[in-house]
């Protein structure tokens, strides 16, 4: 640990549960039981997904990032002209 750094909590005793052992297709998302009864959902990445190509093997998930650049650019020049307007004082 660093000097600035300081412990949060101390893990000195793990339980030993029943391993969850789970089963499903290539891109599908299911919710698994933990045994203190709380969920994880889990997404199983397409078997064509590829991290190192430009869509990364998943179309969709390629269209959702062109549109959120899309509408980040959107807000950007709907804030510049908001901004553009507080700047400039009307002409009287």
């Amino acid at each position: 640990m660093q000097e600035h750094e300081e412990a949060i909590s101390e893990v000195g005793f793990v339980p030993h549960f029943q391993e969850i052992d789970v089963d499903y297709d290539p891109g599908t998302t299911i919710n698994v039981e933990m045994h203190d009864g709380s969920h994880l959902r889990l997404r199983k990445l397409h078997e064509d997904f590829n991290p190192t190509g430009p869509h990364r093997g998943n179309h969709s998930a390629d269209v959702r990032t062109r549109k959120r650049r899309s509408s980040d650019r959107y807000l950007l020049r709907r804030h510049a002209k908001a901004q553009l307007h507080r700047d400039v004082e009307p002409r009287g």
